[in-house]
């Protein structure tokens, strides 16, 4: 995908030592994303959702307000 200036250390993309990225990487992630994977891309753009019956909040909601 050419993403040269990243190495996950885990799926999940929480912290941990030799976990890093750029935001020009992430972009090139994003893109390649919505690019091919479409049906899916509505779900990254939610505010909340729920789960088990509770309300989650997305840890992105003010940048997607």
């Amino acid at each position: 995908m050419g993403l040269r200036s990243t190495k996950f250390k885990n799926a999940h993309g929480l912290t941990e030592i030799g976990h890093y990225s750029t935001a020009k990487d992430m972009l090139l992630l994003a893109r390649r994303l919505m690019l091919d994977y479409p049906q899916y891309f509505n779900i990254f753009g939610r505010i909340e959702t729920f789960a088990s019956g509770k309300t989650i909040k997305s840890t992105n909601y003010k940048f997607l307000r």
